[in-house]
């Protein structure tokens, strides 16, 4: 698996992506690079498998143009059924 850092927009489109670790600016030289989410964008990291890295620049955007991320997440709770315990032995 590889990891990818997306921006997404508020409809859950994902606008860039970048994988593996951003340079740093280790000297004068090398540029540091950082993608910074605009007001009412998200960054997000995904897993994907390890093909999606090899593939060219168009294929990475027709991937893209088909991934939405679905926001804010849910999470679905079982009903429970509370029953009083009555202690006193009667």
């Amino acid at each position: 698996m590889t990891t990818a850092l997306t921006i997404i927009d508020q409809a859950g489109r994902v606008l860039a992506a970048q994988f593996g670790e951003a340079a740093t600016g280790a000297d004068d030289e090398t540029p540091a690079v950082e993608l910074l989410p605009a007001p009412g964008q998200y960054v997000v990291q995904v897993d994907l498998p390890d093909e999606v890295e090899q593939l060219s620049g168009d294929e990475l955007t027709r991937l893209f143009a088909h991934v939405k991320v679905s926001w804010p997440p849910t999470v679905d709770i079982p009903r429970i059924e509370v029953r009083r315990h009555d202690s006193s032995g009667s």
